[in-house]
């Protein structure tokens, strides 16, 4: 599921971009495991990267908010 979901990132149509990435980004809030199985799949973090390059401010701001949930880590 997520593998097609990360597919999304790839749309040509900001309104299927834009919430694919926002899914994403609540489950990169989740545990290590959950977080680990987004980072896993190869094309992510390219996705991630040409959609804040991207033109779209909301998208960009978006992919910002999923990197700073990967970077914050988890409590241990």
């Amino acid at each position: 599921l997520i593998q097609s979901i990360v597919t999304l990132l790839a749309h040509e149509n900001t309104a299927i971009q834009l919430p694919a990435v926002r899914l994403l980004g609540n489950i990169l809030t989740g545990d290590e495991i959950q977080t680990q199985t987004v980072l896993d799949i190869p094309q992510f973090l390219h996705s991630l990267r040409n959609l804040i390059l991207s033109r779209n401010i909301e998208i960009s701001k978006e992919c910002c908010w999923s990197i700073s949930n990967v970077v914050a880590g988890s409590i241990k």
